[in-house]
């Protein structure tokens, strides 16, 4: 004779062997729920671990070298994907494309107003973690920039190039067309 008060159980019986005890479950059928138990306290403890490491491995990857706060660690290289894949989506996938968007949108309607991937349409990612004069030093960033630039206006004709920042990246934008200037004060003039 069990009640039922919201979500608790009420047993108003004295039969005791009629109780069932849902506490001790015998995972694989040997009679030794407490090894049971402690084998899932383990593998509990165990994913917890794996996933500490993944988190200090994602850490180490992502993170500078505290004595200068520019060099990565030793025997750690992360550098931005290239070209649209690095700008469009932060996880791309048909149920991930709608929450984690960058430029996804915007690359797809330049698309389909006829743009084409390289050959007027490109995109260079940077390496958001460095200071933009660290990322000429240590990638040739923004000298990279100007001969992408110069090749998509040579590719299209002379027409000049229309660039288009979003967020830090505007910024950057901004540090690459002084770069630009003061390696030719007529550059940006003739490319952008």
């Amino acid at each position: 004779n069990k009640t039922k008060k919201g979500s608790q159980v009420f047993d108003d019986d004295d039969n005791e062997d009629e109780d069932e005890d849902h506490g001790d479950v015998d995972v694989d059928g040997d009679g030794d729920e407490e090894e049971d138990r402690k084998q899932a306290t383990c593998n509990i403890i165990e994913e917890d671990q794996h996933l500490a490491i993944h988190k200090s491995m994602f850490l180490k990857h992502m993170s500078l070298a505290l004595d200068n706060m520019i060099s990565e660690h030793p025997d750690v290289e992360v550098r931005a994907m290239e070209g649209l894949n690095g700008v469009d989506y932060l996880t791309p996938g048909t149920l991930t494309n709608h929450v984690s968007y960058v430029f996804g949108p915007v690359i797809d309607a330049l698309k389909k107003a006829g743009y084409k991937e390289g050959v007027n349409l490109d995109a260079m990612p940077y390496d958001w973690r460095l200071p933009p004069s660290e990322l000429e030093r240590r990638d040739g960033y923004f000298s990279g920039i100007m001969r992408k630039v110069e090749e998509l206006y040579e590719t299209n004709g002379g027409i000049p190039v229309v660039l288009v920042c979003h967020s830090l990246g505007c910024k950057v934008g901004y540090y690459f067309l002084n770069f630009a200037h003061s390696i030719d004060e007529n550059w940006c003039a003739k490319y952008v």
